[in-house]
């Protein structure tokens, strides 16, 4: 009589190769369900610095951009409210307008507009950013 032919017992060579490959089963398992999730809060937490400094670098740069605008129409604004301008002859202030816009090139028209609804702008038109000037006065071209 041999062992695999007794009622009630279990061969040992079976259950320790059963056991081992279950065992090792579980344990890389176990490993790469944890680097699994780990990478993956990495990943996310990763994610979310890149777009905090990519947001921050677009802000800079938008501010640095436009900054000098924002400067140029204040000083612009005094000077017209304040200056040695006549509010009324149009070409005096278009060409300030035109001067003005020279000093940013991130401008494309400047604009006065007197109480009267009379328009006088200094814009860009081409590539070469020459500049132009036109006035228009109470709804005519």
């Amino acid at each position: 009589m041999t062992i695999l032919s007794r009622p009630g017992r279990i061969p040992i060579s079976p259950t320790i190769v059963t056991t081992f490959v279950a065992l090792l089963v579980v344990l890389l398992g176990s490993v790469l369900a944890i680097s699994y999730f780990s990478s993956l809060r990495n990943t996310l937490r990763l994610f979310g610095e890149l777009a905090t400094q990519s947001s921050s670098f677009v802000i800079d740069e938008l501010k640095d951009h436009l900054d000098p605008v924002i400067e140029q129409a204040d000083w612009a604004a005094d000077l017209i409210a304040n200056g040695p301008f006549d509010l009324d002859d149009a070409q005096q202030i278009g060409n300030f307008l035109l001067g003005a816009l020279a000093a940013t090139p991130q401008v494309d028209v400047v604009v006065y507009i007197t109480p009267e609804r009379k328009v006088v702008r200094a814009f860009r038109r081409d590539v070469d950013h020459n500049v132009h000037l036109g006035c228009r006065g109470q709804g005519t071209e």
